[in-house]
């Protein structure tokens, strides 16, 4: 799933018409018809009803719609401030994980940069054993981590900034979404979907989810968050996120928090100790002292 997969299904969601939306994103229509295929084939759903005079988005496809929206919107803000910004000498090039909606992240960088208007950001996603080789090897200055990622680097300096428990996503329609927390009992039967990675921390945070009740057999791996959620809404399970990452803004998802904290991770900052810089340092303090979203 990459950005112009995106806008192309944004628009044939606009256009409710593939030739329309192919015209708008410069391709044919056998290629857009490609691009929405490839995505209903990754995500694992459909994402439009067909009859025959028009496409009709399906309720998985409106759950798609609103979710690309606000993303491809954050994204395409954060470019054009970047890109006035990267006129600057100064220049942090700094590593995140994903999704746009964690622990508030877009306002910790628009409050950094809005304090700090001389240094421009660089921002590069990836995953977080990804992101922690890259801090290694000098192709980035600053990453945010989770905490268990970092400790093979002996090179690597780490700044822990918050805690972060269980939580889970669901159709507002769910049984449990009336719930103030889900219980171990709760999670009997239940089918859960969960972003993996292949990472120390991804998988760490697989065997807790197991430890705190749910059946191995039931737990459903796939590839982004924003899927799980998907498919988790469309199947009727949950979908098992962070608690910091709840998206405020669609109405047919419903979040709640675990109990206990079975599910624990620590995130932080990782820089490399022998290439610290003043912006670095001030990127590091600002981090450590701004109000991140609880959830």
């Amino acid at each position: 799933m990459d950005l112009f997969s995106m806008q192309c299904f944004l628009s044939a969601a606009e256009h409710l018409n593939l030739s329309k939306a192919a015209v708008e994103m410069h391709i044919t229509q056998p290629a857009m018809s490609a691009q929405i295929k490839k995505l209903e084939q990754e995500i694992g759903v459909s994402l439009f009803e067909r009859d025959s005079r028009r496409l009709i988005l399906s309720p998985a496809g409106r759950i798609v719609q609103e979710s690309f929206e606000s993303m491809v919107g954050t994204y395409n803000t954060m470019c054009w401030k970047v890109e006035a910004l990267e006129k600057t000498d100064k220049c942090l090039r700094v590593g995140y994980h994903g999704p746009v909606n964690w622990a508030g992240i877009t306002d910790f960088f628009q409050s950094f940069l809005k304090e700090y208007p001389e240094i421009s950001i660089r921002i590069v996603t990836g995953e977080y054993g990804e992101l922690a080789r890259k801090v290694e090897e000098g192709q980035l200055d600053v990453a945010f981590l989770e905490a268990a990622e970092y400790k093979n680097y002996s090179s690597i300096q780490w700044e822990f900034l918050f805690d972060d428990y269980g939580a889970f996503a669901m159709s507002k329609n769910h049984p449990l979404a009336g719930k103030t927390i889900i219980s171990r009992e709760d999670l009997q039967g239940q089918m859960v979907y969960f972003n993996l990675r292949d990472s120390d921390s991804m998988h760490g945070i697989m065997r807790k989810l197991i430890q705190s009740g749910i059946a191995q057999e039931n737990l459903v791996c796939v590839e982004g968050t924003t899927t799980s959620i998907i498919l988790a809404v469309a199947n009727g399970g949950l979908a098992a996120v962070p608690m910091r990452f709840k998206e405020r803004s669609n109405e047919n998802v419903v979040y709640v928090n675990q109990e206990g904290k079975a599910v624990h991770m620590r995130f932080g900052l990782i820089w490399k100790k022998d290439q610290e810089t003043e912006q670095l340092r001030q990127f590091v303090q600002h981090a450590k002292t701004h109000a991140w979203s609880a959830g």
